[in-house]
């Protein structure tokens, strides 16, 4: 099948293969306007939600909502400030898609962070594998 857009049968030919093997759902990196316009091709043949992660640019997010994406993922703090995050929030619950928001230190601002933060901890995966031993999924 010929699609409109370039890596559109490649993403969707890797959708494919992450359904047949159990996937639910994928989590797309929508990094600019070719991304977006792409969404609306993928998401009418992806036979599994689609959740558009989205970074720096609250205009990517409201537009991935018009493509009609299944979710979105957001850091608030990265996205343009309180008024384009709240424009998002509104679109997305026009359409009812949730919104899953992570943030992390770097999109902190500087002076809160330096107030609020904690020591640094090892990473997860420097930690001995015995301390996960017992974990069971």
């Amino acid at each position: 099948m010929q699609h409109r857009h370039p890596g559109c049968g490649a993403t969707l030919a890797q959708i494919s293969r992450l359904a047949e093997a159990g996937c639910e759902l994928v989590r797309l990196a929508v990094l600019d306007q070719r991304s977006v316009k792409a969404l609306a091709a993928i998401k009418g043949e992806s036979s599994i939600p689609i959740i558009a992660d989205i970074h720096f640019d609250h205009r990517l997010a409201l537009g991935s909502l018009a493509a009609g994406v299944d979710g979105l993922r957001l850091n608030p703090g990265n996205i343009g400030g309180e008024r384009a995050v709240s424009r998002v929030v509104r679109a997305a619950a026009e359409r009812r898609v949730p919104i899953r928001i992570g943030v992390n230190s770097g999109s902190l601002d500087k002076d809160l962070l330096s107030r609020t933060a904690a020591p640094r901890r090892r990473p997860w995966w420097r930690a001995p594998f015995a301390r996960f031993a017992s974990w069971k999924p």
